[in-house]
């Protein structure tokens, strides 16, 4: 039922989902299942999200980072910092939502979950060019896609919004400095493009 639940989510009925993703909440507290009830709450989250209620959205995450905490389920925590930086970045914080990816790149790098190293540093790069350091991005999202190739990708993080993320920047800056950061991006590792 979760599956379908999923695939309803994705095929855009999200207030149905929602209500699916409530059920699922309710009855995997009922079993003490510890690891569907976050995922039934991440999917809530979402849901909440798609139907622009990011209050509720970044509550759930809160809700979930603390749970996650509690219980060192540290992928899930790398999920939700993953997730409230998003919100973060978007809403002008951006010291905040930086310091977030930094501990969820961490988390995945610890883990040695490399796709997701690479997914966390394509994100960092999205906030940085949102905050206007178009160059640092540049050279950012260079290593990322220099990892993505090498490793894939591994959530909801894609080509798509690689090349989103590349036309921001490259809507910064001239050709050549461009050209410059990117090739300089291509020799750091994910750690050296974090501490960056």
């Amino acid at each position: 039922e979760f599956r379908r639940v999923l695939f309803r989510s994705h095929a855009g009925d999200f207030d149905r989902a929602l209500k699916y993703f409530e059920a699922s909440l309710d009855g995997f507290r009922e079993l003490g299942d510890d690891h569907y009830v976050m995922s039934a709450m991440d999917g809530l989250a979402w849901a909440y999200g798609r139907l622009g209620d990011d209050g509720r959205r970044k509550a759930l995450h809160e809700d979930l980072l603390q749970m996650a905490r509690e219980r060192s389920n540290s992928r899930m925590m790398a999920l939700q910092l993953e997730q409230l930086a998003w919100l973060a970045s978007r809403s002008g914080d951006v010291g905040p939502a930086l310091s977030m990816l930094e501990e969820s790149h961490g988390i995945y790098r610890d883990a040695g979950i490399q796709p997701a190293v690479a997914d966390i540093t394509s994100v960092i790069a999205d906030v940085l060019v949102r905050a206007g350091h178009a160059e640092t991005a540049a050279r950012v999202l260079s290593c990322a896609e220099a990892m993505h190739e090498k490793f894939g990708f591994f959530g909801i993080w894609s080509a798509n919004e690689t090349e989103s993320v590349m036309d921001s920047i490259q809507g910064q800056l001239d050709g050549a400095a461009f050209a410059r950061a990117w090739e300089e991006g291509k020799e750091l590792t994910s750690d050296e493009a974090v501490a960056l």
